[in-house]
């Protein structure tokens, strides 16, 4: 168990990935503020969702302007068909 503060989504990130083996491109993390930038710099495919922060959009992907979690899910759909992410599942 690690509780995630604003200071160290990143670490717990690259926790999860060590202890799954998994590899850090495969990762997306949806980020939104000035606190996700270390997320954003770590993960292979970074989604900026209705972002605050203009550093934090340097490391966006792809920016979604529109308060709707809908809207992740063919961002996620494309980033998985792309990199054959199934092939990771047991």
């Amino acid at each position: 168990y690690w509780p995630i503060r604003a200071d160290n989504k990143a670490e717990i990130l690259r926790k999860l990935c060590k202890q799954h083996n998994i590899d850090f491109k495969d990762c997306i993390v949806v980020v939104h503020d000035s606190a996700d930038i270390k997320m954003a710099k770590t993960a292979g495919f970074t989604i900026g969702f209705y972002p605050e922060d203009e550093e934090l959009k340097k490391y966006c992907n792809i920016i979604i302007n529109k308060k709707d979690l809908a809207e992740l899910i063919p961002v996620i759909e494309e980033f998985e068909k792309r990199q054959n992410i199934y092939k990771l599942l047991p």
